[in-house]
């Protein structure tokens, strides 16, 4: 994760022109506010990409849908007058800072979840093989599987880092 302070880029000198939207990013997974004081931490997760700032200390928001109604001058030339209901899902957590580790655990179990699939095939041939048997590692994730030619079965595996 990248820690974002209000109204500062850690890379050159910012000029703030737009005090709210200059301070939204993107969130892939998660957000976190961090008490240093109070050694605590309020952390949300979510199901798919949004934006999210921190506008103010003790506050965070997050951007579900965005929408314009005349155009901004900003490049698309048109109104953003998405009509579209995306339904996503946001898990909050409260913790101590050192119980960072958890977050990430549930994080990936939460979208990494297994995909049941259905075949129309009456008999399934189901390997009973295991490239992965007596792995230990909790951070190596089945990410595809896809068949070649219906003969061979070909799956990337990957692994996330992080540093705890």
């Amino acid at each position: 994760m990248v820690e974002r302070v209000l109204n500062k880029q850690p890379t050159w000198d910012l000029n703030v022109t737009e005090p709210i939207a200059g301070n939204y990013y993107p969130v892939n997974t998660r957000a976190m506010l961090i008490d240093k004081n109070k050694g605590m931490q309020v952390t949300i997760l979510t199901d798919r990409t949004q934006g999210a700032a921190s506008l103010a200390d003790g506050q965070v928001e997050f951007m579900v849908h965005r929408r314009l109604l005349k155009d901004d001058g900003r490049g698309l030339s048109e109104a953003l007058n998405e009509t579209t209901c995306t339904r996503g899902k946001h898990w909050i957590f409260f913790s101590d800072v050192e119980s960072q580790y958890l977050h990430r655990t549930i994080g990936l179990d939460m979208f990494y979840r297994p995909s049941l699939a259905i075949s129309e095939d009456e008999t399934p041939e189901v390997p009973t093989w295991s490239f992965l048997k007596g792995a230990q590692d909790d951070h190596l994730n089945m990410l595809t599987v896809q068949t070649v030619n219906n003969t061979a079965l070909f799956g990337s595996a990957g692994k996330h880092f992080a540093r705890i």
